[in-house]
């Protein structure tokens, strides 16, 4: 018998137990399966993110130091968002 199931025998002296309902409960999955820590100064992400540009047309993606959108199509520059 262990310390638990000593105090409630000791308890069940002075006070009838009461029955307690048990509800089974299902298992839930979490909603992470994997975590990435990347470790960047925040000079670099406020770069990265602050470069970003967007063609809503053709659905590509720049960047206006890594990946420069083409500079001699005009309708290209003015849509990028």
């Amino acid at each position: 018998m262990n310390e638990y199931d000593r105090c409630v025998a000791n308890a069940a002296v002075l006070v009838k137990p009461t029955k307690v309902k048990f509800i089974p409960r299902a298992l839930l999955k979490p909603g992470l399966d994997l975590v990435l820590r990347v470790d960047i100064s925040k000079k670099e992400s406020l770069r990265r993110a602050l470069g970003r540009r967007y063609d809503p047309l053709t659905k590509e993606h720049y960047h206006l130091d890594d990946n420069p959108p083409p500079v001699d199509s005009a309708p290209l520059i003015s849509r990028l968002e």
